[in-house]
């Protein structure tokens, strides 16, 4: 259980640091003329695909590796108690 509340505790630091970012750039009384780039390049189906769709597909490779790896560390550990 207290590992749960590790990770919960790190995911909620860092929403909080995202919306302590996000207010302090909103607050900013200087424009940032890249922005509407960024904006304008996201509604694109290829920038939708890189910035969203393969950084999903990478962390979903690597947690499944990470389970893989657990489940051969228990099978592992079970044949061992057995014998």
């Amino acid at each position: 259980m207290n590992k749960f509340k590790r990770i919960a505790s790190r995911i909620l630091t860092s929403l909080l640091i995202a919306l302590a970012v996000i207010l302090i750039v909103s607050m900013l009384p200087i424009p940032v003329p890249y922005a509407g780039y960024l904006v304008a390049g996201m509604q694109t189906s290829y920038s939708l695909l890189a910035m969203v769709v393969i950084p999903a597909i990478v962390i979903i490779f690597d947690q499944a590796s990470r389970i893989i790896k657990e489940v051969k560390r228990l099978k592992n550990e079970n044949v061992q108690n057995i014998i």
